[in-house]
């Protein structure tokens, strides 16, 4: 496992995004949360005690820009419907972009349900490049 990862617990919503996980990255600590407001509500008393020096909430995601394509990741530089802030992590970042991975460091959004149609160019409209379905309800953790 990288170093820059030690202490990190990643959430992923789904069995099969938990699984990638841990296949690409052995000894990573992730925890499966479910999909949607709900279910994370059910593991965050979990994660409020977990003593992990960092969280991650990893999975897929719904572009909302154009030049977003699958393999893509998004660092959220700050979740645009939620309070809680963020702590940006340059470390994690370098990681992963030294991993070959194409980066994108940029807000977010959280919604109830698949977004589609004209709803992607409103929610893109409000500054967000992507959307997803838990992270708003995970950041409190």
């Amino acid at each position: 496992m990288n170093p820059a990862l030690a202490g990190t617990l990643v959430v992923a919503p789904m069995r099969l995004e938990a699984r990638a996980l841990q296949r690409g990255a052995p000894g990573l600590r992730v925890l499966r949360s479910g999909v949607g407001p709900q279910r994370c509500q059910r593991v965050l008393p979990r994660l409020r005690t977990d003593a992990a020096a960092r969280l991650v909430v990893a999975g897929l995601c719904g572009a909302l820009e154009p030049d977003l394509v699958p393999g893509d990741v998004v660092l959220a530089s700050r979740l645009l419907d939620c309070e809680v802030p963020l702590h940006g992590d340059p470390a994690l970042e370098a990681a992963l972009t030294g991993a070959g991975l194409r980066v994108h460091l940029a807000p977010m959004l959280c919604a109830t349900r698949l977004v589609q149609g004209g709803e992607r160019a409103r929610l893109r409209a409000r500054g967000a490049v992507a959307v997803d379905m838990e992270s708003r309800w995970l950041a409190p953790a």
